[in-house]
Formats: structure tokens, sequence, C-alpha cells
């Protein structure tokens, strides 16, 4: 892969050995002496997007904003911007070729909004918040948390300071949902499309374990419906012990009943709606497994079962489900009500069980001297109650 693309899909911003791993030693070097890439810091380096911001706001006169004032802070960002974002005060007149050269916003930025030519950590997010898109201004404030050097409380007075007319609901939205735990734009953008989906509730970085041992750190999960959503870059993760480690932690993952969806960078990064759409119906799909063991559970205690066959100690307690097809059931109605439909004689009473029906009331039924619990079925013909007991005289003398 070439330097300038990794560092891109990276936010624009890296560390030498993340790069290097994506494009070997020797490219490195020979990008970094070109030009393509600059040393921001001990041992992270960057795309050139930030410098050219800083020229191209002196030559204009302007203050560089949004994504070049991000880039120039260091944040990794979803994309590069195509030329400088620079804002001039407002009535200035530019000539054709400075227009060309940016892009260019009139607007009075107060003297605190600006630090030398790029305008404060604090004002970038605001103005990233307000005029990006959700998952570009999400990108940009989780890299701002995660370098420490701006607080999630400083944001919140920021924004509480805004006019309530405009755009302070968005604002605060993103600053709400910001999380520096996230490790890169990937992750914080499969957030953001995450997060509009109804019924999902994800939180980035969840540690996962399975039988009191360590499983790993996903990118993305709800543990409520046990639903995973990876950010998968074969680049970063696709040789030797990481391929490896990477497996070995799905598989776990999927012995231990989590649903897994991973996702490749292009299809997040251009393709939002197909993501959404995978999302939804995975949210569907474990909703409809969680509903149906709930109804189960429930029926289990209507029917005055436990919900294991086991105790802690392995031990069996209580009677068997009933699953051989070589049982008669005595057809006793509880007072005398009749079902809707009779129990198969093959297939299991747990087959039976989790057809989708109302459930019926309780009967009993009897077999070699046990009674087990099921579904009702109609008196046979010509049976009568005894009026002490309840139950047909029949079956009210002996139980055989």
């Amino acid at each position: 892969m070439d330097v300038v693309e990794a560092l891109e899909r990276l936010g624009g911003a890296g560390t030498r050995s993340e790069v290097i791993a994506a494009t070997g030693r020797q490219p490195f070097e020979r990008a970094l002496r070109d030009g393509f890439v600059e040393r921001v810091a001990r041992g992270r380096y960057a795309l050139p997007t930030g410098s050219a911001a800083r020229r191209a706001a002196v030559q204009l006169r302007g203050t560089a904003v949004l994504l070049s004032a991000a880039a120039h802070h260091g944040w990794a960002l979803k994309w590069q911007p195509r030329a400088p974002q620079i804002a001039v005060g407002r009535g200035r007149r530019l000539l054709p070729e400075q227009r060309a050269a940016a892009q260019v916003s009139w607007v009075n930025l107060p003297a605190s909004a600006v630090d030398g030519t790029v305008t404060t950590r604090v004002r970038t997010i605001l103005d990233c918040a307000a005029r990006l898109p959700f998952d570009e201004a999400l990108a940009v404030a989780d890299s701002a948390l995660r370098e420490g050097k701006v607080t999630r409380a400083e944001l919140m007075r920021a924004v509480a300071s805004l006019p309530a007319r405009g755009p302070r609901r968005r604002v605060a939205r993103v600053v709400q949902l910001a999380d520096a735990r996230a490790a890169n734009p990937f992750e914080s953008v499969l957030r953001a499309i995450a997060l509009d989906v109804p019924g999902l509730s994800v939180a980035p970085q969840v540690r996962i374990d399975r039988n009191g041992r360590w499983v790993g750190r996903v990118d993305l999960a709800d543990v409520d419906l046990k639903i995973v959503l990876e950010a998968d870059s074969y680049e970063f993760h696709g040789e030797g012990e990481l391929f490896e480690k990477d497996c070995v932690r799905y598989d776990e993952l999927v012995a231990d009943g989590w649903l897994v969806l991973r996702f490749p960078w292009t299809r997040v990064m251009t393709k939002p709606d197909w993501v959404a759409e995978m999302i939804t119906a995975a949210v569907a799909i474990r909703r409809e497994e969680l509903a149906l063991r709930e109804e189960l559970r429930l029926a289990r205690l209507r029917l005055g079962r436990v919900t294991s066959s086991r105790d802690d100690q392995g031990r069996r307690r209580g009677p068997p489900l009933l699953a051989s097809s070589a049982v008669r059931p005595i057809r006793v109605a509880d007072h005398g009500r009749r079902a809707t439909s009779k129990a198969p004689h093959s297939g299991g009473y747990a087959a039976w069980l989790a057809q989708p029906r109302g459930i019926p009331p309780l009967t009993l039924q009897t077999c070699t001297s046990r009674i087990v619990a099921s579904r009702s079925w109609p008196l046979a013909e010509g049976k009568r109650k005894s009026p002490s007991s309840g139950w047909p005289t029949s079956c009210a003398r002996s139980w055989t």
C-alpha cells in the first residue's frame, strides 16, 4: 500500500510503527524524504495537510478552520480536505487565483477563538460539529478527546454558551457522544452509523471475557444484545500473528453466543447505507431470538417447570421434558377450556413448545406414574368432572 493512502486510512496521522506495518520501511523513508509525509511529534507522522493550511492562512491573511485546523492540531480525520479551509473577515475581496487555492469562508472570528493562524481546539470542534456531517464531526471530536488536551467538560461549557437558536442541538449531540476510547476515525465512523440504528446501543473498545478468561477487546459491542461490530483492516491485521489472533478471537466470540459483524474500511467509508442495513438486519435477528427465549422461559414458568433441568452441581432436577412419541397423554383440560390445537406425537415436547402460537391453559398428563406438565386437549366425549376435585371421574380414581 502507498504511504499516503496508508496515512489517509489512519486519518491523516499515525505512529511510525503503524505506517511501516502497512507499507514497509523503505517506502516510508522515501515518502518522508520527498515531503509526502512530515514529522509532527516524536514517533508520530502526518500528511502535510496542516502545514499547507498554515501557509494558505498566512498568504490570505486569514485563519485555518474546520478540517484544516483539526489537521494542524494533529487530529485524525475521516477525509483530508481537498484544499486548505480558510476563513477571512467579512467584506474581504480576494483575487480569483486566491479563491482557487483554498476553500474560503467569510466570517468574523472573535480573538478568543483564534490561536495564531488557526482556530483553537475547542472552537475547531464546535465548528466541525456545526458544519460537517455527523460521522466526520464525531471522528474529529473522538480524536480531540483521545489526544487529552481538551476535555468534555470544556466542550460542554462551550456548548452551553451557544445561542439557543442555530446548530446548538447538533453540536451538543456530537459532544455528548464523543468518546476518547475510539481507536481511529474508521471506528468513529462505524460507531456513527451504528448510533443511528434503532434498538442498538454500542460502546467502543469493550473487553469481553469467556468462562472467566479474557477473550479480547472488540471495536464496538452492544452488551445487552451481544452484538459485536468490528472495523477490519486487512492491511494492519492481515499477516502473521495478528491475523491468527483475530481468527481465534472471532471463533471464541461466536462460541460464546456473540453475533459478530466485520466491516472493511471501504464499505464503512463509502457505503454507509449498506452498513446500516446490515446492522439493522442483525439487530432484528437478535431481538427475535431474545423474544423467543423469553417466550420459552415464560412458558416454562407457566407450566410450573424450572428453567434448567440441572442444578449448579450438574445433578438433574425435576422431571425431564416430554420428548418420546410413545407417551399417550390423558386428555384433561384445565377448567374445561378447549385448546386450539393438539400436541404432536413426534418432534418432541420442546419442538412443539417452540411453535409460534399463544400459550394454552395448563394441563396434567401421566406417564409411568409421573405427572408431567403439558398443553391442554379437549375432554373426550362422555367424560364428566368430579364435583369435588374438578377432575374427570375416570381419572380421579387412579393414576397409572
